[in-house]
């Protein structure tokens, strides 16, 4: 059975899994039998052969809010819905940013916007990074680089960039939808979110209370 080219991405990905049902159903056969079973062995089956996508390292491991995390994740597949996808779709006919005058998709408000890209700047001032934000799939890229490894200083940044995208995710909507948004305090905000996820490894306390001083 062939897929639509029209079809949209979850139904294509779910569709290229086919080829491993069988596999997947003698584990499960077997599992039964010995009574043993590991969603991890399910999960490198469905990943065999495959390459890992390049912000990969962003989102394994990352202690960010779960919601967060979601976002930046949907971020780094484009799929967040910015006002030039849901002009394609028919559902708007105005692709002007809610924050400034340009054109809104992911590359403008991940961090192209002014008022975006200053937050941006003032979190990583914050945790001590000097640079300068780039256009979004170089931005990942670099980011990807920066996380390569363990430590203190990479679980501090992969937190800062899901809560940062988060936050102004959030302020955008807020913006559109004409709720209720404290961004006078956003840049607070976002530090409050990385302090709290952070404190949670104990090993980490230290590097993020010299953050606090």
């Amino acid at each position: 059975m062939e897929v639509s080219s029209n079809a949209s991405w979850i139904i294509k990905g779910i569709m290229s899994t086919r080829r491993l049902t069988h596999e997947v159903q003698r584990y499960w056969d077997n599992s039964i039998e010995t009574d043993h079973f590991t969603m991890g062995t399910v999960y490198k089956m469905m990943h065999m052969g495959k390459d890992r996508v390049v912000w990969y390292e962003l989102i394994a491991g990352n202690n960010a809010t779960p919601r967060a995390v979601t976002c930046l994740w949907m971020a780094c597949h484009r799929k967040l819905a910015t006002k030039d996808r849901l002009t394609k779709w028919g559902m708007i006919q105005y692709r002007k940013c809610s924050l400034c005058e340009e054109c809104e998709d992911i590359y403008h408000l991940f961090f192209k916007c002014a008022k975006l890209k200053q937050v941006w700047m003032d979190i990583l001032q914050w945790i001590q990074v000097n640079h300068l934000p780039l256009p979004w799939d170089r931005e990942l890229q670099w980011l990807q680089n920066y996380c390569k490894g363990k430590g203190k200083r990479v679980w501090t940044m992969k937190v800062a960039i899901a809560e940062t995208v988060y936050h102004c995710w959030s302020w955008r909507n807020a913006v559109c939808f004409d709720t209720q948004f404290d961004s006078d305090h956003i840049v607070h905000n976002i530090i409050d979110s990385i302090i709290h996820r952070c404190w949670q490894k104990k090993k980490y306390r230290d590097y993020t209370a010299q953050l606090m001083m």
